[in-house]
């Protein structure tokens, strides 16, 4: 996160502030309570932005589970998220079927990247089907076991980045990963943020909705994502005013590419209006 927060404060013509709340369960949060849902955590980070910081209007960024809280902020809160930002969505891949029944239509250089996805959903969500079910046995077998954490989190961060991760403009380098894999060992996390999953089995849906909100939604798409949402797709969720493909970054680009993540983000200025 530092290196993207690095990016937003650098070569920026235009003054904002960049908020960083901790997903509850995750690094320096508490532990979410029973029953706490991602609905529930958009409602907090809203209560935080506009309660407590005092913020009238603001803006959001989101990727993996933080994709979910933002959508849900977009959604319910669309009188004080003036814009939104995704680099991952909380909806599953649709299958190629699925495109063309919708009538989108999938260029030669988006065949691959849609191969890409359907190979993931097929054969790369064992972990999401166990922390969705069982969390607790693989959460209380790695809760002390920093060897079963790395092996456990190290495999995404190498599988989900660019292949050319630590090279160009990514950070996402062995010791890079060892940071991000610590920090759950050293907080003693990695079970309560593990336990996302289980709390809300249908925080990824292969139902797509689309938000109550006119607000303008960006959306960037690096290459080498877990899944792929064509522009047609995205546009079915939200006010979509810019799609943009990067051909460097994977799953987690404000590692693998923050500087592109952070000039998108950007972007959001020049379509908010408070």
């Amino acid at each position: 996160m530092t290196h993207l927060v690095d990016q937003l404060k650098s070569n920026s013509s235009q003054p904002f502030h960049i908020v960083v709340p901790s997903l509850p369960g995750f690094g320096f949060s508490s532990p979410a309570p029973n029953g706490w849902e991602i609905s529930d955590t958009a409602a907090l980070f809203n209560t935080l932005m506009t309660r407590v910081l005092g913020y009238k209007t603001y803006a959001v960024h989101g990727t993996d589970w933080g994709s979910g809280v933002a959508f849900d902020m977009y959604d319910q809160f669309n009188t004080t998220v003036k814009a939104v930002h995704f680099a991952f969505l909380p909806f599953f891949a649709r299958t190629p079927e699925q495109l063309a029944a919708q009538g989108i239509a999938l260029a030669a250089d988006e065949i691959e990247l849609e191969d890409r996805a359907m190979d993931f959903e097929n054969s790369g969500t064992g972990y999401y089907i166990e922390q969705t079910t069982t969390v607790n046995t693989v959460g209380l077998a790695l809760y002390d076991n920093p060897v079963g954490q790395l092996a456990w989190l190290a495999e995404k961060f190498v599988i989900w980045s660019d292949p050319r991760r630590g090279t160009g403009p990514s950070f996402m380098t062995d010791n890079e990963i060892l940071r991000h894999v610590s920090l759950y060992y050293l907080t003693q996390t990695f079970d309560s943020a593990a336990f996302v999953y289980a709390q809300n089995p249908d925080g990824f849906s292969h139902t797509y909705r689309t938000a109550r909100s006119k607000q303008p939604l960006l959306y960037t798409n690096f290459r080498y994502n877990i899944l792929f949402y064509p522009e047609k797709l995205v546009a079915t969720i939200g006010n979509l005013v810019y799609y943009n493909n990067v051909q460097f970054g994977g799953h987690f680009p404000g590692v693998d590419n923050p500087a592109a993540l952070a000039s998108d983000i950007r972007l959001i200025g020049k379509y908010f209006k408070a």
